[in-house]
């Protein structure tokens, strides 16, 4: 049985994208409408810079389809400042604000960890004891020493999705360790900026599974790129 493809960008509130992907004349408070009309996700950054009320949780619900997802990013308290020590009660109460508000439009949670945050057996142990053993959670690492066999294994036995990126200067590799494959594309060389070009878009193509629901996330925001390449490769997989 196919999976479902879900492929949008990392946020929506960017003001380049005035009178460029959003219509000349649509009002601010009518970009995620519009944007949700477009693609099936999106990825929510300002969960991961400040905790947000359940009420605005409940207006990005309302102002989108019923068929419409969310990913939102883990507390940047969470991840920066404890890294993931220590810390399963805040984890599971940031979960029950989202899933509160956000209800059954939450696929996923995000927990973006920073380059400083290398491979040890106690940082793959805070992991395991604390994030919720569920293919919706999702984990980024920016260090490539995370990208061993043992780790992997780990994040089988616990259903834990391993995030996939491209990421400037990371030489990462495709990993699938859940029931769910996650991709984020932050654009190189030049991250946030760069584009992908149709034959890079392609090639990413190929690694996305046909068995298995998958969420690929466009972070090169600062110009169009993120939209534009968001667009061309839900191309891509209609013509496959």
């Amino acid at each position: 049985m196919d999976g479902k493809k879900f492929i949008g960008c990392s946020g929506y509130y960017y003001s380049y994208w005035k009178n460029r992907f959003y219509p000349e004349g649509t009002p601010a408070k009518d970009w995620l409408s519009y944007y949700a009309k477009v693609f099936k996700t999106v990825e929510l950054n300002g969960t991961f810079y400040r905790t947000p009320r359940i009420t605005t949780l409940q207006k990005y619900v309302a102002q989108t389809l019923s068929n419409f997802k969310f990913s939102a990013k883990m507390n940047r308290y969470i991840t920066h400042v404890l890294r993931l020590k220590n810390c399963k009660t805040e984890i599971d109460n940031y979960l029950q604000l989202l899933q509160d508000g956000l209800s059954d439009k939450l696929a996923n949670v995000l927990f973006q960890l920073p380059a400083s945050f290398k491979f040890s057996t106690e940082n793959l142990e805070n992991i395991l004891e604390n994030v919720p053993h569920q293919s919706g959670s999702v984990i980024e690492f920016r260090d490539i020493s995370w990208w061993t066999e043992e780790v992997y294994e780990a994040f089988k036995k616990a259903q834990l999705t391993f995030c996939n990126v491209d990421f400037p200067g990371l030489a990462s590799h495709i990993v699938h360790t859940s029931n769910l494959f996650y991709l984020r594309m932050h654009g190189s060389p030049e991250l946030f900026k760069s584009s992908y070009s149709t034959r890079e878009l392609k090639i990413y193509a190929k690694h996305i599974p046909q068995d298995k629901d998958a969420f690929i996330y466009f972070n090169n925001t600062v110009y169009e790129a993120g939209y534009q390449n968001a667009q061309e490769l839900i191309e891509i997989l209609k013509a496959d």
